[in-house]
């Protein structure tokens, strides 16, 4: 699991909070200081591109040392990190599924959108920081083109998620994730017992 921080950095609690509940939930977590290939946090598009540069090289080394191209990746992102992840989703990274939690889809990734991985938006009605208009628009789009997606919107919540929502979004994310990993196994292993059957 890549898990893709805000605005405010790596070193905030909740982020490592989060990290280490989906740790002792089975994953490998890997938190990276994406703001270092750029030195700013600013969500400029040039940003973005680097930002999501930033994913793609941890997933190929991440890939690396077993050579298998079947390693199970999975994104997480909150605020500007599910931005990063929804921008890295439309060039088709190589994992299994994203989890965006209230984020939004850059413009620029928007216009040139190639696909989009399993996807899970989770959004409070109330935010005012990234409204929910983008989360809804984003759920309209994944109707359109098809995609995989699941989605919640929290109606008493802002931007970020505390108590039951906070507990109740972990929830579905993991389940989200095991769902969207159980379905892609699922779908190689017939895959491969019809390239047996051909032969």
């Amino acid at each position: 699991m890549i898990l893709l921080h805000g605005a405010s950095g790596p070193s905030v609690g909740f982020y490592r909070e989060q990290a280490e509940y989906f740790s002792s939930n089975g994953y490998t977590v890997f938190l990276p200081h994406y703001f270092d290939a750029t030195k700013s946090s600013d969500p400029t598009m040039d940003n973005y591109h680097a930002w999501v540069n930033v994913v793609k090289t941890l997933l190929s080394e991440q890939r690396a040392p077993t050579g298998s191209a079947h390693r199970k990746s999975v994104l997480v992102g909150y605020s500007l990190g599910a931005s990063v992840a929804l921008a890295a989703g439309s060039e088709e990274v190589p994992v299994d599924a994203i989890a965006e939690w209230y984020g939004s889809l850059p413009d620029d990734f928007f216009y040139h959108l190639q696909g989009m991985p399993p996807l899970l938006i989770l959004h409070g009605e109330r935010d005012s920081n990234i409204p929910v208009e983008n989360a809804q628009q984003l759920i309209k789009l994944c109707g359109i083109k098809q995609f995989q997606c699941e989605s919640h919107i929290y109606p008493d919540q802002g931007h970020g998620f505390s108590g039951a929502a906070l507990k109740d979004a972990d929830s579905r994310t993991l389940s989200f994730f095991s769902r969207s990993v159980q379905r892609e196994e699922a779908q190689n292993d017939n895959g491969k017992s019809r390239r047996m059957q051909n032969r």
